[in-house]
This record gives structure tokens, C-alpha cells and sequence, in this order.
């Protein structure tokens, strides 16, 4: 008998077809226990945050989440220590020390690797009971770059503050450091953000500029923007001088640009910039959204319809600052006016688990050709309903809900789930749609008992061609005439051209509703189906050893 496990080898060396311009996302709620907490970055499928606050509960402690699970951890760190940002492999861990004798409050932060444990000390924020007094430093981390940006304000040095920057080069060790002097404006020059080989800078002679770490030498762009949120490869996102527009900056070709307009949305704005991607917020009807824009392109996408139904509000907290396929980090809000964080992950790889409180959602049709995709969870269209393809020996596995319809022209449909995604569990499979299947599609049923058996139900109307292969597991072997009603649609047309299960015989009878599956036997001389050519040699095999009898539907 054909094992499943023949099945997942080949899926496993398909990949998934993504097409450049489909968004969709893998929508996963990240839990927090009590306390004030908050989620603050996310790269690759780690998102960090900090739960409880020195105020209200005496401590702090570091928060991080594989975002595929998304329940928390606690790294052992020290004590009142919070995490504010990954990129990579690196985060940022900073930590709070308050002296009663002295009246101060010091905050130390530390860039540390959470793979090889290589910590980098990044400069320590403190603060006296006198407002002339203080050191604040704010820390960043991008592409494996930390910088920091010092504004030192003294008595001793009278009402005027001096800032400084130091870019860590994370993986030489090198340190960049630059004192910028005293300033006569509230905005001091700084670092603003690192991308290859440009650091970016403000209050230059045009506004902006690049910096030249080893010789301290700026050179001026005049971008045409009056602010800056970010830098990403050869674009600089901001806020245009012309417009007050969202806008983004080539650098290679020195154009200024806006980003697109989304729909009915007005009033965005920039939160963060990615790896070639910017999240923001904008408002539809009083209602902020968050949304996605393409740098490149200046196309943007509504975030707020990957998100489950309930939430009435959302925004954008972050993006992955190293990969432009990244993960992103929303806040969503219900009409209580109480929020959720949710992760989105991108929906792709040679295999993909959708687990049962997480929603997959596509913004159009979806064809997958090749790799595995195993669905404990929910698919479904931002404008529903829209319709699941599968070709090129893709496999679809799922006992969770599909809200739209399946076409099934070359791949595999399985009704269990297994490890990996895989297959080869025993499942309900459903989905709202209808279903087709052409000639070079597999419809999978696994029978495992009397009353243990894949059932596959839709919505609309069932069009059967193609193959019906029945797979038993765990040792069951039906009573001849045994039958297992398995599939249901309200209008059910056609019948599948074949059925394969090595060494057996099974029948399928079809109602205007439904079909189920006659088990007949095992084959005469064993449990190995023998060869068409074999077939031809046997002068008593009936014409149902390749393809299974033809019965009239009721």
C-alpha cells in the first residue's frame, strides 16, 4: 500500500508559488499575561517586548515570542531588564537602577546575541531630581549596526544641551564615535539610521545627509523631505516639504517621490521603515488602519483586512528591519476599545503550518504549485469569497476552514494533518466554496476504522474528474461491502476517472449530493497491485483492477 510519508518527501521539495504581486499573511495573536506590557519589534519569527514597569509592579522583565507560537518567554536577564528591539539575531536589553540616596535613575543598555550570548555595552541614560541634569541616550539596531544618539544637558555647561552618536559595527566590534557640539535648536544633528553602507544624518546645510563613519565627513542630499522616519537600501521614507505627503527618496536617482494612495484611506503616516517596506497608520471613517507600503513601487495595502473580524481599529507598531518579506507587528482594537497584538507572517516556504487560532488571508485568487500546506486554522479572502488553486503536485492538508473555493487541477487534497505538514492524520476537510477537479488532480482519503475516515464538505457545487486514491492506516482492513460516506456538496456533477489504492478493489456509489466508497476487497495474489502489463496477462482480472466500476448515480 502507497504510504503518505512517499507523499510529504516530494512536497517537501516543491516550493510555493508567491506571485510578486499577492499579499498574504498569517494573522497570530501573541499573548501577554497582566501588568501594563507591550510588543515593540519583531525579525525573522522572534518578537521581543517588556512585561510589568518599575512603577507599577517594581520590575521589569524581558519578554520574547516565536511568533509561530505566540506565547511568551522569560530569557533569564537581569533583574528590572526589558527588551526593546530585535534585528536578527540582536536585540537590545536595557536596564533600570534607581538610587534612593542619590536621587537618580540610570538606565543601561546593551546590545546582546541571542544565539552566541556576545554582548556590546551601548551607553547608559541617567537622570538626577533637577531638570538642568541629565544624559538620555536612545539606542537603534539595524542590519547589524547599533547606533546611539546622546543628548548630555549640564548645569556646569550652561542651558545648552551637546549631543553625540556612536555607530557599533556588531560584527567587527568597531565603534564610530561622533560629538556633534552645542546647538542653539531644540533638534540636534544625529544618526537617524544605518542601511549598507549609508548613515544617514539631520540638520545638515540641505537638511540631510550621509555620514562617512571613518572620517566624520557629511555629504548633503536635498531630498525634498521635512522629516525622516527611516532608511532602507536606496530609499529614504519620510514626509514631504511639497506636499505633507508620505514620500520616499531614491537615492541612486535623487527623485522624490509620493507613496500611493489606498483605497478610501487618508491621513497616513509613517511608523517605521523595513527591509524595502514602510508600515504606517492611515484613517477610513474615523477609524485608524494600519497599512504597508512597497518603497520600490509605492504600492500600499490595507493591513486591517488580515486581521480576524472584531477588530473595528488597528495600527502598526513594527516591521522587520532585515527582511523585506519580513514579519510585521500590529495593534488591533475592538469597538470596547480594548487591544490584541497580533503578528503578521508571511504566507510561503516549501511548507506551511497554519495553526488553529491563526488566519491565513489572501487578497485575491491563490494558486499553489508545489510544497505542502498543512491547515489546522482558517483561509480565507480579504474580499471573499475567492477560490484556492492547486497545481503542480502541491499538497493541501487541512481540517480547519477554507472560506472560498477549491480548484484542484494538479495537486493532492487530503482531509488529515500530520507533523510538518505532512499529512496522514484522519480530518474533517470543509470549505464554503465549491469544488474541480480536473484530470491531473488527487482527491486523498484516508480510512483508519468504521468510523474514522477523512469526510470532505463544501458549499457549492462539487465538478469530480481526476483520481480518488484511498490510503488504509493503522492496521484497519474494512468488511467487504463496507461503505464510507466521505464526500458532500449540494450539487455534486461528474465522477472521479480512477481510483488508486494498491492491492485493493473499492467501488464508488454518487448521489446528486454525495459519494461514498464500497470497499470490495483486497486483490487475488496479494497486496501489491500488479503492473498494467501484468494485468493485460491475467485473463480473468476485471476491467475494475484499473479503474474502478462505474455505477449509475442515483
Amino acid at each position: 500500500m502507497r504510504t503518505l510519508s512517499r507523499f510529504s518527501s516530494l512536497a517537501l521539495a516543491l516550493t510555493l508559488s508567491v506571485g510578486a504581486a499577492q499579499a498574504q499573511y498569517i494573522a497570530r495573536r501573541l499573548s501577554t499575561p497582566s501588568f501594563p506590557q507591550a510588543v515593540s519589534s519583531v525579525s525573522g519569527n522572534r518578537a521581543v517586548g517588556t512585561f510589568g514597569s518599575s512603577s507599577t509592579r517594581n520590575r521589569e522583565d524581558a519578554m520574547l515570542w516565536d511568533i509561530r507560537v505566540g506565547t511568551p518567554t522569560f530569557p533569564e536577564s537581569p533583574v528590572n531588564s526589558a527588551y526593546q528591539q530585535i534585528s536578527g539575531d540582536w536585540v537590545i536589553q536595557s536596564q533600570f537602577d534607581f538610587s534612593v540616596i542619590q536621587v537618580t535613575s540610570n538606565r543601561t543598555y546593551t546590545a546582546k546575541n541571542l544565539v552566541t550570548n556576545q554582548t556590546v555595552s551601548l551607553g547608559i541614560s541617567a537622570s538626577a531630581n533637577n531638570s538642568q541634569t541629565y544624559t538620555s541616550t536612545v539606542p537603534n539596531l539595524r542590519e547589524g549596526w547599533a547606533f546611539t544618539n546622546t543628548d548630555v544637558r549640564s548645569i556646569a555647561i550652561g542651558p545648552y544641551n551637546t549631543y553625540s552618536s556612536t555607530a557599533f559595527n556588531l560584527a567587527t566590534g568597531q565603534q564610530y564615535s561622533f560629538t556633534w557640539g552645542p546647538l542653539f535648536s531644540s533638534f540636534p544633528r544625529q544618526i537617524l539610521d544605518i542601511s549598507g553602507t549609508n548613515v544617514l544624518v539631520n540638520l545638515t546645510g540641505t537638511g540631510f545627509g550621509f555620514l562617512d563613519l571613518p572620517t566624520g565627513n557629511i555629504t548633503n542630499l536635498s531630498t525634498g523631505l521635512s522629516s525622516v522616519r527611516g532608511m532602507s537600501g536606496n530609499y529614504i521614507v519620510g514626509t514631504s516639504t511639497a506636499t505633507g505627503a508620505v514620500a520616499v527618496y531614491e537615492i541612486a536617482s535623487g527623485t522624490t517621490r509620493n507613496l500611493g494612495t489606498i483605497g478610501s484611506l487618508t491621513g497616513a503616516s509613517t511608523v517605521m521603515v523595513g527591509a524595502n517596506q514602510t508600515v504606517g497608520t492611515a484613517q477610513q471613517a474615523g477609524s485608524n488602519r494600519a497599512v504597508l507600503w512597497d518603497n520600490a513601487t509605492g504600492a500600499g495595502t490595507n493591513l486591517h483586512g488580515y486581521l480576524p473580524s472584531g477588530y473595528t481599529s488597528s495600527s502598526a507598531i513594527a516591521i522587520d528591519k532585515n527582511f523585506a518579506d519580513g514579519p510585521l507587528l500590529l495593534n488591533a482594537f475592538n469597538n470596547l476599545g480594548q487591544s490584541d497584538t497580533y503578528a503578521l507572517r508571511r504566507f510561503g516556504g516549501a511548507t506551511v503550518e497554519i495553526d488553529t487560532p491563526e488566519i491565513a488571508t489572501f487578497d485575491r485568487d491563490y494558486t499553489q504549485s508545489g510544497g505542502g500546506v498543512s491547515n489546522a486554522g482558517t483561509i480565507q479572502w480579504t474580499n471573499p469569497s475567492g477560490i484556492y488553486t492547486l497545481s503542480g503536485g502541491g499538497y493541501l492538508y487541512s481540517t480547519g476552514s477554507i472560506l472560498g473555493g477549491i480548484s484542484n487541477g494538479g495537486g493532492t487534497l487530503s482531509g488529515g494533518l500530520g507533523s510538518g505538514g505532512s499529512g496522514g492524520g484522519i480530518g474533517a476537510f470543509s470549505a464554503t466554496g465549491g469544488y474541480a477537479q480536473g484530470s491531473g488532480g488527487t482527491l486523498l482519503l484516508n480510512i483508519g476504522g468504521g468510523s474514522s475516515f477523512d469526510t470532505f464538505s463544501f458549499g457549492g457545487t462539487a465538478t469530480l474528474g481526476g483520481t480518488l486514491e484511498i490510503a488504509l492506516s493503522g492496521g484497519f482492513l474494512p468488511d467487504v461491502g463496507q461503505g464510507f460516506l466521505f464526500f458532500s456538496a449540494p450539487n455534486l456533477n461528474g465522477s472521479w476517472e480512477r481510483i488508486v489504492s494498491p492491492g485493493y478493489l473499492w467501488d464508488v456509489t454518487y448521489t446528486p449530493t454525495g459519494a461514498t466508497a464500497i470497499f470490495r476487497g483486497p486483490l487475488a495474489g496479494g497486496t501489491s497491485a500488479p503492473e498494467p502489463s501484468t494485468l493485460a496477462l491475467i485473463s480473468l482480472a476485471p476491467l475494475a483492477l484499473l479503474i474502478r466500476r462505474r455505477y449509475n448515480r442515483a
